[in-house]
């Protein structure tokens, strides 16, 4: 395993300059950093991003990204963020089996496949790639949690198969509203599901639409 590795949160910067869900962000950088062994100052980390705030401009909303070296280093990057088109966005499935990883319950830049498979899906009009584990099962998207409606209730796939504890996914799981639940997902599920929800934390949850290729 590469030691080199960072932690890292993308964030929303709103229009009024608040960084929806911070609390929660931080709080899994803290808990990942104290898993792997990271130095992790939180005050630090929020005088950090306060400097960043005071520094886009009000009005638009951003993609704020915080990266964390094993060291406690920190780098902020920020980029405008565009919007999605209107309606689904269109979901590729990737043919080949997600290999497994040690990480998979932190959100770290050893991430090669996840990458490969948003940038496919991008040159392709799409949002993002879905991945499986080499026994069919569903584990997430490059940048984004699945849930699906099937048989009347939301289901999304367990941290147990791979998928990230995404914040956006806790949230939707907490919601009395979603009512939603864990349960393996292989791609007839998804192709028999009523509807398709891909989120994280940027961008929400969104309604998407597979892309099968013939």
């Amino acid at each position: 395993m590469n030691a080199n590795f960072e932690l890292f949160e993308t964030m929303l910067v709103t229009r009024d300059h608040q960084v929806r869900h911070l609390d929660l962000h931080l709080a899994r950088l803290a808990r990942s950093a104290g898993d792997l062994g990271f130095r992790f100052d939180r005050a630090h980390a929020q005088s950090e991003l306060d400097a960043a705030l005071s520094k886009i401009e009000p009005g638009n909303q951003s993609r704020l990204r915080l990266a964390l070296a094993r060291d406690g280093h920190l780098e902020i990057s920020r980029a405008k963020l565009l919007p999605l088109p209107d309606g689904h966005v269109q979901l590729l499935i990737e043919s080949k089996p997600l290999e497994q990883r040690s990480l998979a319950a932190y959100k770290t830049t050893l991430r090669t496949e996840y990458d490969e498979g948003v940038h496919r899906a991008e040159t392709r009009g799409a949002f993002d790639t879905l991945f499986f584990t080499a026994d069919g099962r569903l584990v997430e998207g490059g940048r984004s949690n699945v849930f699906a409606m099937i048989d009347g209730q939301w289901w999304t796939p367990p941290l147990d198969d791979g998928a990230l504890p995404g914040v956006m996914r806790s949230l939707l799981l907490d919601d009395p509203a979603w009512q939603a639940s864990e349960r393996s997902l292989r791609l007839t599920d998804l192709l028999r599901a009523k509807s398709l929800i891909v989120c994280n934390a940027l961008r929400g949850a969104v309604p998407g639409r597979l892309v099968i290729d013939p």
